[in-house]
């Protein structure tokens, strides 16, 4: 099924609180299987900083990837894979215990050919909730997804420049970051006031559940 930001706000049940979420490096595991896809090609992912522009090595001359090649790794990539991704630890059990007090909505920044093997392969792994396909920024999406919803609302994403974009267009929005690879998870950095940081879904969790019991007095 094809969803669309604003029949989805126009579905969901007010009286519960709203969870968006990401999938590549948050639901699914993104850096690890994109690094053996990279072996393939003879190339490397260097961890030198948060990114992947620049940080693609060719290995045969030792050239990093441009901008556009690099994203047309991640296309190839995910042509080939976007339905055989691992489950991130505690991923599928953490929506399932959330679902008790949030409606869940996976926001996600794959090809809109690939969105429907993305929410078969959801679906599979125990993840059946709604899946929006983006492009850029995610900032308008959740403003679209948000809209006259009074209960907490949540956005979860391993990528820093989503969190200022949603935050300075939606500020009631609780950001968390998350990203599986601890690589990379350990060298992002970002004012701690715009997202909180989450380590793990056991984390992730606490913090949901710690915002949905909010009562504002």
């Amino acid at each position: 099924m094809t969803y669309d930001a604003f029949t989805l706000n126009q579905n969901l049940n007010p009286q519960k609180s709203l969870l968006i979420c990401d999938v590549d490096e948050v639901v699914l595991h993104f850096v690890a299987p994109f690094e053996d896809f990279l072996t393939s090609k003879k190339a490397q992912l260097k961890k030198q900083s948060f990114k992947l522009s620049g940080n693609i090595i060719d290995l045969p001359s030792g050239k990093p990837y441009s901008m556009e090649e690099s994203g047309e790794l991640i296309q190839e990539f995910h042509d080939i894979s976007v339905d055989q991704q691992d489950v991130v630890e505690g991923a599928v059990q953490g929506l399932k215990q959330l679902s008790a007090a949030y409606e869940i909505v996976f926001l996600t920044n794959v090809a809109a050919t690939l969105t429907d093997r993305r929410r078969t392969h959801l679906a599979s792994i125990g993840a059946p909730y709604p899946v929006l396909q983006n492009e850029g920024s995610k900032a308008q999406m959740v403003h679209e997804l948000s809209k006259d919803l009074t209960a907490p609302i949540v956005f979860i994403d391993d990528l820093p420049p989503h969190h200022h974009a949603v935050k300075a267009r939606e500020p009631r929005v609780n950001c968390i970051h998350f990203m599986a690879d601890a690589t990379f998870r350990s060298i992002v950095s970002f004012d701690g006031e715009i997202a909180k940081k989450a380590e793990s879904w056991s984390e992730i969790v606490d913090h949901c559940e710690a915002i949905a019991a909010f009562k504002p007095t």
